[in-house]
């Protein structure tokens, strides 16, 4: 029987990359929720005073 060899373990590298990503994902996910935001209460207010947006 051969024994399975352990799973490296994460370099620094692969920490950092990993930590970076996470933080530009959540920033690109901020925005388009933050621009969605904007242009749903643009449309419900242009709505509301009659004005088609």
């Amino acid at each position: 029987m051969t024994e399975r060899e352990p799973k490296p373990l994460e370099d620094e590298d692969q920490r950092k990359f990993r930590r970076i990503f996470t933080w530009v994902f959540f920033f690109v996910i901020l925005g388009m929720c933050i621009i969605t935001l904007y242009f749903a209460i643009k449309a419900a207010f242009l709505s509301y005073h009659g004005i088609s947006p």
